[in-house]
């Protein structure tokens, strides 16, 4: 992903390979992208636990861990995950980052990913402190909302790729096309 971005890397880091495999320079918005993505997973993955504690068919001790614990892996992962998505924006170009709301769908891709992580962390906070009876409920659409933030989180991430080409000059839907 990192040299998708940086098409005016390949020519200085093919040569300095020799041809034989790539070199890849420090890029600032590496770390934050990975981490947003691979920790946000543990988020999704909480509230599914809180699901299978509110709807499996496990004693009531263990449902009952999976429902919390699930739940407060999904709370904690979330914050985690909002936290490094303002990192994600801050180490863009200040033409991305000015870009990014300037884009009618990618501005709405952010409020959409702001609202649905708000939503989860809610519901799974909802989900400890509703107890067995409001679990499934809960459970339920924590998942849904985590679901819905990796979507718009994907929407924006696309943005941020094709924004960060045009301003290096490369247009990804100006393309000619020739198949077979």
């Amino acid at each position: 992903m990192t040299l998708m971005l940086r098409p005016d890397d390949w020519q200085a880091l093919y040569q300095a390979s020799n041809g034989l495999g790539n070199v890849l320079s420090f890029d600032p918005t590496t770390t934050p992208r990975f981490l947003f993505m691979f920790l946000g997973s543990f988020g999704l993955a909480g509230a599914s636990l809180a699901v299978l504690g509110a709807y499996g068919k496990h004693e009531e001790e263990t449902s009952d861990f999976l429902r919390t614990w699930g739940a407060r892996l999904a709370i904690i992962f979330s914050l985690v995950q909002a936290a490094i998505g303002v990192w994600v924006y801050q180490v863009q170009p200040p033409v991305v980052q000015n870009a990014l709301f300037e884009n009618q769908l990618y501005a709405i891709g952010i409020y959409v990913w702001a609202m649905t992580a708000v939503l989860s962390i809610l519901t799974a906070g909802s989900v400890i402190v509703g107890g067995r009876a409001k679990a499934k409920l809960f459970s339920a659409i924590a998942v849904l909302c985590s679901i819905l933030t990796t979507i718009s989180a994907v929407l924006v991430r696309d943005g941020i790729r094709d924004l960060t080409l045009a301003a290096r000059g490369f247009d990804v839907w100006d393309r000619t096309v020739v198949s077979n």
